[in-house]
């Protein structure tokens, strides 16, 4: 091979060579154009080696490649060569990599317009619309606004593919401003609901962006009282969307992550969402209303400091606040509700008995604890207590519950023998729980 020189890369069959990152350190350093550099590979974009294609590219970091490139590829398909390279080299050019991988491996022109615009690469997109002649589809502006890649948007727009509201609201919902922008200010429509998903997805920019170009009400504020984030709450309030009790409520179950139980790999800790208090916080603090709800809602979720304020500051509750601190095993704000007067009823000792296997939500207390507490601080049970132990398969909370006066009925058999669970449905017929017939047949059931 020849000695290299820049100036070579101002002709056109090398010019593709330009969009590269090695490139752009010769540029920034002011090379000499007609300095010699041996050991510089290179080659015409016309070449039909593939491998040399590829070596070039990985060599000088080729982050735009030409048509020519494509119809190689297809045509050679160098599975094996691009498996050496994804092995060879770092991950920020694996992407590339796997991506020429995949396109190759593709079962239709459609998958290959579609991957990319999931990763990004307009040369591939180019290549797609000139060569293969793609069919024009909304779900490629779509999927160009999803992924924030606004060259491809422009690209396909200039080029008459067409949008609709689905265009902006991906933008809105991912949070891709400029690509919010551009098809705004090209037409595209946009939905009467798209503040919406900006608002639950707390994007903030584009929820300024799209101020008084839609709908800004009620549900916006809930959105974002679900997504947490606090600056959008407060713009929201300061431009006067309306709000209601319900804001209160979400704002005292979501906004927040607690770790509940830590892992020796903190990226497995185990998480849940809970209440934020600065956004409870602020909301009371301007004037937004609330009601047992909110009680109930930061029970639910185990968010004592929300359930404290709300409490301490005149939010009325009731015995949903008690059954939802039951539902997920929340002892601190049962404990705390009790204790600071919130009745309670049949619905809080049922709803623990419910906390078995069937109960995906990590909690910090067992069921047993709970259902402990409640029985022995005065709270009435009913036969609903034993009947959805057996349906979670909570053999603790059934023996307890039945050892302790609570009472049964057919209901508990049933649904022990629903769930399969011999342990439950043989405990509870021994000890005198009355049981269909049909049932004792089945599971040969013996006193």
């Amino acid at each position: 091979m020849k000695t290299f020189k820049l100036k070579y890369l101002e002709k056109k069959k090398y010019s593709w060579i330009k969009q590269s990152l090695l490139f752009n350190e010769f540029f920034e350093e002011e090379s000499d154009l007609n300095e010699k550099l041996p050991e510089i590979i290179y080659c015409s974009k016309d070449t039909k080696d593939i491998d040399q294609y590829l070596d070039v590219i990985n060599f000088w970091g080729v982050y735009y490649l030409p048509i020519e490139f494509y119809s190689l590829l297809f045509e050679t398909k160098p599975i094996e060569k691009l498996n050496d390279l994804i092995e060879l080299t770092q991950s920020d050019r694996n992407n590339l990599y796997l991506f020429l991988e995949k396109i190759i491996l593709s079962i239709s022109n459609l998958e290959i317009c579609k991957l990319s615009l999931t990763y990004g690469h307009l040369d591939c997109l180019i290549y797609c619309n000139k060569i293969l002649k793609i069919v024009k589809l909304e779900m490629f502006c779509n999927l160009a606004s999803k992924n924030g890649y606004l060259d491809c948007l422009k690209y396909l727009h200039e080029h008459k593919f067409p949008w609709d509201k689905s265009t902006t609201n991906n933008a809105a919902e991912n949070g891709h401003l400029k690509c919010l922008e551009y098809a705004y200010e090209n037409g595209c429509p946009i939905s009467e609901s798209i503040s919406y998903l900006s608002a639950k997805n707390k994007h903030l920019k584009i929820l300024k962006f799209l101020h008084k170009k839609c709908i800004f009400d009620n549900t916006t504020f809930l959105n974002a009282a679900i997504g947490g984030t606090f600056d959008c709450l407060k713009y929201l309030h300061e431009i006067n969307c309306p709000w209601d009790e319900s804001i209160c409520s979400f704002a005292a179950s979501t906004g927040c992550v607690k770790i509940i139980e830590k892992t020796e790999n903190w990226s497995y800790n185990i998480k849940k969402v809970v209440g934020c208090i600065k956004n409870l916080k602020y909301l009371h603090e301007n004037g937004c209303p609330w009601d047992e709800t909110t009680c109930s809602a930061a029970a639910k979720s185990n968010s004592l400091d929300c359930l404290k304020y709300a409490h301490t500051n005149g939010c009325r509750w009731d015995e949903d606040t008690c059954s939802a601190a039951a539902l997920n095993n929340n002892l601190e704000c049962l404990q705390y509700a009790h204790e600071n007067g919130c009745r309670w009823n049949e619905d809080t000792c049922s709803n623990i008995a419910l906390n078995g296997k069937l109960n995906l939500i990590k909690s910090e207390y067992s069921s047993l604890e709970c259902l402990q507490y409640a029985h022995e601080n005065g709270c009435p049970w009913d036969e609903t207590t034993c009947s959805n132990a057996a349906l979670s398969d909570n053999l603790e909370c059934l023996q307890y519950a039945h050892e302790n006066g609570c009472p049964w009925d057919k209901t508990t058999c049933s649904n022990a023998a629903l769930r399969n669970n011999l342990e439950c449905l043989e405990y509870a017929y021994k000890n005198g729980c009355p049981c269909d017939k049909r049932i004792i047949k089945k599971f040969k059931l013996k006193k």
